[in-house]
């Protein structure tokens, strides 16, 4: 269930695109062949944030890259999207770096605490819904269980509603900062993930 987020569309400039090699999405790593640790070396990671609950981090899994276990508990679907400040931010603080530090994320099986932080960091770089929903149902194509659009996908792009702003953008953008990140830290993240894009404030 590994994938790069990188070569989607971005509004947020003319003929914008995501980054590739920056940000790698994925599952838990304990059992990583010595092949597998090759390639993720290989691809250039330097950061692995591990986000299940805290007695599963037991990294680092990877001689090389850096570890970092940022728990978010499983069964707290219903309240994930609001809380969890602390964590979020410290998740979105190293994904700023990620053009220097390129990020391997997880959590069990990849795909709910792994897409949300994956759903905020692809609206917020302007990549559309369609595109956004295709990340998130590739899923499917793992052996990690099926996920559906009704499952989660659509109450966070519903949620985002409650955040202030004209556009989805804007709207991942405020939900950044009630977090607690700093305008230039989510700017920063603009110009690391988006090709071309310079903040203009």
């Amino acid at each position: 269930n590994v994938r790069d987020i990188g070569g989607y569309s971005s509004s947020l400039i003319e003929n914008g695109r995501i980054f590739q090699g920056h940000f790698l999405r994925g599952a838990k790593l304990d059992d990583i062949t010595l092949n597998g640790k090759k390639e993720l070396l290989r691809l250039g990671i330097k950061v692995e944030i591990d986000m299940r609950d805290d007695y599963m981090c037991k990294g680092p899994y990877v001689d090389g890259i850096e570890y970092n276990a940022i728990p978010i508990p499983s069964r707290t679907e219903p309240i994930r999207f609001e809380k969890f400040e602390d964590e979020y931010r410290k998740i979105f603080n190293l994904i700023a770096q990620a053009n220097l530090r390129p990020i391997y994320l997880h959590c069990s099986v990849g795909a709910d605490r792994t897409g949300i932080v994956t759903f905020i960091l692809l609206v917020l770089c302007g990549v559309s819904y369609e595109d956004a929903a295709r990340d998130y149902l590739f899923t499917n194509f793992s052996t990690c269980g099926a996920r559906y659009l009704e499952s989660e996908f659509i109450h966070w792009w519903k949620k985002l509603d409650l955040f202030d702003g004209k556009t989805k953008t804007e709207k991942a953008k405020s939900w950044l900062l009630s977090k607690g990140l700093d305008e230039e830290t989510v700017e920063k993240i603009r110009e690391v993930f988006v090709e071309g894009y310079k903040n203009s404030k």
